[in-house]
């Protein structure tokens, strides 16, 4: 399962590092997994792993990118040390629901995260889209197309090598911006083998609470990562399980 296309590096995280650390730190990472492994959604897990203190950014830890790294039949090199989440949950998530600041309880914004954190906690996620898609005005389809977005964003197909240092965060954490500005970075690994394609999409963040875009976004990283997994280019039966997949991912 940890090498699987729909391994989600999260838990990975939260099962395996906690043994290179001290006893304090892996008992909050306990605490942390036995809420993962009872949360009934998506939007729970994702939000157990974001309040964490003990955690980092998932393509930190040395654990994750040597299951990633080893799907590229030993083309990574010293130089392509760091990894990199290509499309970011944070910038999606923060325009769907009018988030100003992640966590800082001394500025004011519309929502934030502890709150939503409460409210997802128990709930199925059927249950769960009704409730925030009536309480904070947003389409019900946007919202089970945000958990289907979650569901992938820590997989093999959202994580990339990249040279030490070329790692971007923040508002730059997209796909597009990453491939225009990172695409000269590869001169051992293709833009192919990447599967990194050269978009022009002007004003992308008037698109991230689209729900085309975040579609988009789910497709590009599931046919990604099964490329890199099973490196294979798709024909008819491959798309029929990509399609497979992704009809998965909102049951």
């Amino acid at each position: 399962m940890e090498n699987d296309l729909m391994c989600d590096y999260r838990y990975v995280v939260l099962t395996r590092e906690r043994f290179r650390m001290r006893k304090s730190t892996r008992e909050i990472l306990d605490a942390a997994e036995k809420k993962w492994e009872n949360a009934n959604n998506i939007l729970e897990k994702t939000l157990i792993y974001e309040l964490c203190p003990a955690c980092k950014d998932v393509e930190g830890y040395k654990i994750v990118k040597d299951l990633a790294f080893c799907k590229y039949n030993n083309k990574i090199t010293e130089k392509y040390s760091d990894a990199d989440i290509m499309n970011g949950w944070w910038p999606i998530f923060k325009k769907i629901f009018k988030i100003e600041y992640r966590i800082d309880k001394h500025k004011k914004s519309n929502v934030k995260i502890e709150d939503l954190y409460e409210i997802s906690k128990g709930k199925k996620e059927d249950e769960l889209a009704s409730c925030l898609s009536k309480k904070h005005k947003i389409e019900k389809e946007i919202i089970k197309d945000l958990f289907a977005f979650l569901k992938v964003v820590y997989t093999i197909g959202n994580i990339s090598p990249v040279p030490r240092g070329c790692n971007i965060r923040a508002s730059r954490d997209q796909w597009e911006y990453k491939v225009k500005n990172r695409i000269g970075c590869y001169d051992e690994l293709s833009s192919e083998e990447l599967f990194l394609e050269d978009y022009d999409i002007e004003n992308i963040f008037e698109e991230l609470d689209d729900k085309k875009y975040i579609e988009d976004r789910i497709d590009r990283i599931i046919k990604r990562g099964y490329r890199i997994c099973y490196h294979q280019r798709f024909g008819e039966e491959e798309l029929k399980e990509i399609e497979k997949i992704k009809k998965s991912l909102y049951s």
